[in-house]
């Protein structure tokens, strides 16, 4: 078993372990395996006695799959941004431009900066 392996399965047991300790338990169910990358094994990771499911998607507050693609998540800052626009477009009765630029930078950009960044 590679290094990174051991390191991250010792992990999973020292917080095994501290849960324990602590009288608190995990929700195994909630508890996922991510795998990225290409030459990844695929290894197995166990929490406690129970092996952890894994899954083909994953969102830490970034939508992300195996192949590490993020359209999925560039596509929902648009449509969050495109969102935001036709709610001003049908609310809005002033078209000044310091009001239409102000709602824009407050509403629109955000989801479509996080996006890009990614």
């Amino acid at each position: 078993m590679p290094e990174g392996h051991v390191t991250i399965q010792t992990d999973l047991e020292r917080l095994e372990k501290s849960a324990d300790r602590n009288l608190l338990q995990f929700n195994q169910g909630k508890f996922k395996v991510l795998h990225l990358g290409r030459n990844n094994s695929l290894h197995q990771y166990m929490l406690g006695d129970t092996h952890m499911m894994l899954c083909r998607k994953g969102t830490v507050g970034v939508l992300v799959d195996t192949k590490m693609n993020m359209n999925k998540q560039c596509a929902l800052a648009l449509k969050k941004s495109d969102g935001s626009l036709g709610c001003m477009r049908q609310s809005i009765a002033s078209r000044l431009r310091e009001v239409i630029l102000a709602l824009c930078s407050l509403l629109v950009r955000p989801p479509l900066e996080y996006g890009v960044h990614l």
